[in-house]
């Protein structure tokens, strides 16, 4: 359930982007000639999109045959595109164009979205590797140091203004780049407008537009709504509720980590003092009695919650949600008082080319027309369906985004249990911090050494 839950929640959460764990639409895009910022890298808008795209249509391959293994069926895919007309899917919509220019065939392989890497793995065992494969907070860089994914400077032009260059940074390993993708997008908390209003609060789009919208502030607003309406003893609405997978999301939104992916390698972050500081205020925000999170929503009954009313932020609700009963806003996480540079916390999905894949350089073709024909083509259906303030947020030139790859260790599900558990017990951070620190270093020795 964990693995699941975690790959609608960490995406752009809006409804129009979610197939099982389809994140084509988290990567959306500046438009009229804005720049991406990610972590300090910056990337033009497209001065040389036209050009690529008449090189990319004369390109002949020999072996227009690929293969990629996907969680979701054509089925799934036909019935997204009937709810969300015009969205475009980076896989089957891909595949179409690539068919057509290429002739050939993609053949997709499917899988439930936690057997994808273990398939992968088993058809590179037989000979029968994959060509692209996705890349995701929950696969990489473990991909790249496993050789699952092999470097893609060999077959593509990883300086082609099409890709965002920190996407590109976020997809690195030990020097080498594995994954192309578009600009990243924010993890956003969906709110509950209403509810704040009627409560005499400003809302957390209203501290945002401030330059106000931080922990304190997320804890001011999630404390203030929290309580029992109906005066039976217990707590039946919430400020905050999400999957069980949200506390590394807040500790990189205040600069600090599980696991801290550096040049040299990925170490322990989980004794930093800004991990250390976030976690104290998580504790805070989960405890009970005192506390505003409910921690009994994150098997996913919070969206019930959320839609209801009785919950008054939340990561995963759909967005904008026309058939909502009260009105809706949307903010990127608050940022933590260790986050000096006010990084949002992101996420990037890339594209790469199998180890041992049989046609590599029909893999980069593919991949290659996810930017140039499909970009302008996500960009369309953002401008024309997205609500105006998600829109802004996504085309601010100033964002600088933190791109989260803390979920990659073997073991993390159990780890980040553990730790939850103990800040719902009420250890010390410093303590708990201290407890699971060697945990931590030792999935990081079995899955990177």
């Amino acid at each position: 359930m964990f693995k699941k839950a975690f790959a609608f929640f960490v995406a752009l959460v809006i409804a129009a982007g979610l197939i099982g764990c389809n994140k084509s639409e988290d990567e959306k895009e500046k438009k009229d000639g804005t720049e991406s910022k990610t972590q300090g890298m910056t990337t033009e808008a497209e001065p040389e999109k036209e050009a690529a795209t008449e090189a990319e249509t004369e390109l002949t391959l020999d072996n227009p045959n690929i293969k990629i293994v996907i969680h979701y069926t054509e089925d799934k895919y036909k019935e997204n595109q009937a709810n969300f007309p015009g969205q475009y899917d980076s896989f089957y919509d891909t595949a179409a164009e690539f068919e057509s220019r290429y002739g050939g065939k993609v053949k997709f392989i499917v899988e439930p979205w936690e057997k994808i890497t273990e398939k992968i793995v088993a058809m590179q065992s037989s000979r029968d590797a994959p060509d692209v494969v996705s890349l995701h907070s929950q696969n990489f860089p473990m991909s790249a140091a496993k050789g699952i994914v092999q470097p893609i400077e060999q077959y593509g032009d990883v300086d082609d203004p099409v890709w965002d260059k920190g996407t590109l940074k976020a997809y690195r390993w030990k020097g080498e780049h594995y994954g192309l993708g578009l600009n990243p997008s924010p993890v956003l908390i969906i709110y509950n407008k209403t509810l704040f209003e009627n409560y005499g609060l400003m809302t957390p789009g209203e501290y945002y537009e401030n330059g106000e919208w931080n922990f304190d502030a997320f804890e001011m607003l999630g404390s203030e709504v929290t309580e029992d309406t109906d005066g039976d003893g217990e707590i039946d609405q919430w400020g905050f509720g999400t999957w069980g997978q949200w506390p590394p999301l807040f500790l990189i939104s205040n600069g600090g980590h599980f696991v801290n992916f550096t040049d040299e390698g990925p170490k322990s972050g989980l004794k930093e003092p800004a991990t250390i500081e976030a976690l104290d205020y998580m504790q805070r925000w989960i405890k009970q009695p005192g506390g505003f999170i409910n921690r009994n929503g994150q098997d996913g009954s919070f969206l019930e919650d959320f839609k209801n009313g009785k919950l008054a932020m939340c990561m995963g609700a759909p967005f904008p949600d026309p058939e909502s009963e009260f009105e809706r806003g949307a903010v990127p996480m608050p940022i933590g008082p260790s986050n000096a540079e006010k990084f949002v916390v992101g996420n990037a999905d890339a594209y790469g080319i199998a180890t041992g894949a049989a046609n590599p350089e029909g893999a980069m073709a593919y991949i290659n027309l996810i930017g140039q024909f499909g970009k302008p083509l996500m960009q369309e259906y953002n401008i024309n369906t997205l609500d105006e303030d998600v829109l802004a947020i996504i085309q601010n030139p100033d964002t600088n985004y933190a791109i989260s790859m803390d979920f990659n260790l073997t073991n993390i599900w159990g780890l980040l249990w553990g730790i939850t558990q103990d800040m719902i017990d009420g250890v010390p951070a410093a303590t708990f911090a201290e407890k699971h620190d060697p945990g931590i270093i030792d999935a990081i020795s079995k899955t990177y050494e």
